[in-house]
This record gives structure tokens, sequence and C-alpha cells, in this order.
């Protein structure tokens, strides 16, 4: 095969990824490096993902006023898979970060590509700055419309815009994979 999932094995691995980080996010934990290589799936049949090395994660307020373990600016993590205002370093990085990054790893699992493509971080924040709008030309062949929308969703470059929460991320997965 050419390595790419089908429909639906990505959303089997990709529901429960969401469903985790929707927990994470709940008790403020926000993972900050989500890519393939830490989604260790366990089985044939995707079900069971788990999500590993949270090294990056940062703690939502209040616990955040705790201890900070990075410094304001930082830019820590996998830049294919870096939401744009983690890319430029932001102050405040939270949940929809990771929902960039799922909506980068499903990209890639459906299309072999990824939002940017194989760029390098400097021409991906290059792009940023010119508010390059992500493509997904590539999927249009691969997936039913609904998927084209949720992608469209998760990646859009201005957070605020952006799908919001990881729960309604496994939701939308799930209807898709149900129609």
């Amino acid at each position: 095969t050419n390595g790419l999932f089908t429909l639906s094995d990505a959303c089997k691995f990709a529901a429960p990824t969401a469903e985790g980080l929707a927990h994470a996010h709940a008790h403020g934990v926000i993972h900050r490096d989500c890519k393939p290589s830490n989604i260790i799936l366990r089985d044939e049949q995707l079900l069971s993902p788990i999500l590993i090395d949270f090294g990056f994660a940062a703690m939502t307020q209040p616990a955040q006023q705790l201890t900070r373990l990075t410094a304001t600016g930082a830019s820590l993590g996998t830049p294919a898979y870096m939401a744009p205002e983690q890319l430029f370093g932001e102050a405040d990085v939270d949940a929809r970060a990771d929902v960039w990054a799922l909506g980068a790893i499903l990209l890639q699992a459906l299309t072999g590509t990824l939002p940017f493509g194989e760029r390098n971080s400097g021409t991906i924040l290059k792009m940023l700055a010119l508010r390059q709008e992500i493509s997904l030309d590539a999927l249009k062949h691969r997936a039913p419309v609904e998927m084209v929308d949720l992608l469209k969703s998760m990646l859009r470059l201005d957070r605020a815009t952006r799908m919001q929460s990881m729960a309604e991320v496994a939701a939308a997965i799930r209807r898709v994979v149900s129609h």
C-alpha cells in the first residue's frame, strides 16, 4: 500500500485520540507535541491508541500560576504539527493548538501530506506570516465533504475561528465515520 489510511481507519484512531486529549484538556493539560510518533496504535483495530510524550505539555490556569516550565516566546514542539500561535511562541497557547495538531495528523494519514508540505520551520513561518491558507485539494478525492469541512475547521490559521474543543472534534470525527 501507499501507507495512507482509509477514512474509516483514520477515524478509528483519531476519535479516541481526540477523546484522550479532551480528557487531558478537561484536567488542565495541553499536550503541545501531538504527532504520529506520539500516538501508539496497540492493535490492528486502531481503537485504543495511546498518546505518549507529554514532555512539552503545559498546564492551563490556575495550575499554570504555580509553575512555568517554558519561557514566553519559546517555541516547543515539532514544527510540521504545530499550530501557528505555537510556532510564533505566543504565551497563551491553549487546547486549540492540539486541535490543529490532530488536524495535521489526520490530513497526513489521509493524503500523505502535511498542512505546509515537507517544508522546514523557517519556510513554514514565512507562509504563516503571509497568511497562506492550508490547501485541502489532496483530500477532496479521498474523503467526503464532511471530513474536508472538519479539517478546514481544525486547520484554520486564526485560532479564534478554529474548532474550539477536542470533545467537539471527537464528536465530529464519529459523525463522519457513521455516515
